[in-house]
């Protein structure tokens, strides 16, 4: 088991790792996973990998912090035409991909807990063509003890 991390790259390249597994993506038939969002959709259904924020606070003991990860998970679906199936099919994706978010609550160690706090859909202007998409928000919590001076 992985130790408690304080880097956000570790957390997005964990949340990269879980969406690649190619039985989990031909399941949905999602065509690739990119680390960071893209300037122009050429491939769907497309899942980008894009981190956030790393907030961190003091918590408790001197020099222990709290740290908390936010990583979005943007699924990119087609265009808008056939909107109501477009819709649908985008849905099935954006759960399916939560609930294989939530299947390991402490990635693998990595943190003491996370959770996909938001799921919004809509449209993203990618190279000029709309698209359909939705974002999920997953964030996880960790904590760290930093070094003491002179230690």
């Amino acid at each position: 088991m992985a130790e408690l991390t304080d880097s956000l790259t570790v957390f997005a390249d964990y949340t990269m790792d879980l969406l690649m597994d190619q039985t989990f993506m031909d399941s949905l038939g999602i065509q690739r996973v990119s680390y960071g969002d893209v300037d122009k959709v050429d491939v769907v259904p497309l899942i980008c990998v894009e981190p956030s924020s790393k907030p961190r606070a003091f918590n408790g003991v001197p020099r222990r912090t709290e740290v908390n990860f936010e990583v979005y998970v943007l699924i990119y679906y087609g265009t808008l035409a056939g909107t109501q199936s477009t819709r649908r099919d985008t849905d099935v994706i954006a759960e399916a991909v939560e609930t294989r978010l939530h299947s390991d609550p402490q990635c693998g160690g990595l943190v003491i807990s996370s959770l996909v706090t938001d799921m919004t859909s809509g449209v993203a202007n990618k190279g000029g063509a709309l698209i359909r998409a939705t974002r999920l928000t997953w964030t996880g919590k960790s904590q760290i003890q930093l070094p003491m001076a002179g230690v």
